[in-house]
């Protein structure tokens, strides 16, 4: 079991998000049995990421230009290898934060192609009181475009809860991704995740000009499926 952690503060010291991800990383460790090496963290204090141009490239080629000048091609690949994908977010003025932002605009082309299908998910907001439920609705949703099964959202306002109820909370959140993972919970895709692809499908079909996008749903079978959820297992099942 591989799990991908991406921390979105930018702070050097005293940061609540580093601590969230360290909290998780000692509870799979030490509770959970999953060795170190099988957990990847990508804190933004850390890495290089460039803001994204807007020049489309991803869209219109599945390449972006930057990839060959930063840290996302290393991010994307440990990404498409993790079997469990958790991303955290300090809470910036009721929305995330502009490292987060900057990291999940240079994967929204994957929005299109479901790219994280076949992997368990959950989203971890940290603010200091307020204004969790803004971040984590619109990190489900990231998710949730990108084909993850989302298994819960993990809202942590430092400033209202003491060290047992913040692990707790951290302690549920990965009870839910281990049982789904290991099929104890069957796994459920949304009504919105089985919309989005239905219509991206039917768009794709009927396009006259079989872009990048259309290249990549045929390499990877999902014109072959009917539903998502079909996909989705489909991706499980499959062999490491």
């Amino acid at each position: 079991m591989k799990l991908f952690i991406y921390v979105g503060s930018n702070r050097k010291s005293n940061s609540r998000s580093m601590a969230t991800a360290n909290t998780i990383k000692e509870n799979l460790i030490n509770k959970r049995n999953i060795s170190l090496t099988d957990i990847t963290v990508y804190y933004a204090n850390n890495i290089n990421v460039k803001e994204c141009t807007g020049c489309c490239s991803c869209f219109y080629t599945g390449k972006c230009p930057l990839d060959e000048t930063d840290d996302m091609a290393e991010i994307k690949t440990a990404l498409l290898e993790s079997d469990c994908v958790i991303f955290i977010s300090p809470v910036y003025l009721h929305s995330v934060s502009g490292a987060t932002k900057t990291f999940i605009d240079r994967i929204s082309y994957w929005a299109h192609l479901f790219k994280l299908i076949g992997k368990f998910g959950f989203v971890v907001s940290v603010s200091s009181t307020n204004g969790n439920e803004y971040v984590d609705f619109y990190l489900e949703k990231v998710q949730h475009t990108m084909g993850v099964c989302v298994v819960d959202k993990c809202s942590l306002p430092m400033d209202l809860i003491d060290d047992k109820e913040f692990k707790n909370r951290i302690e549920s959140s990965l009870n839910k991704l281990l049982d789904c993972y290991n099929n104890v919970v069957e796994p459920r895709l949304t009504q919105k995740q089985e919309f989005l692809f239905t219509t991206y499908k039917e768009l794709l079909l009927c396009a006259e000009t079989k872009t990048a996008e259309y290249l990549e749903w045929k390499k990877n079978g999902l014109f072959e499926f009917f539903t998502l959820s079909e996909a989705f297992t489909a991706k499980r099942s499959k062999p490491a």
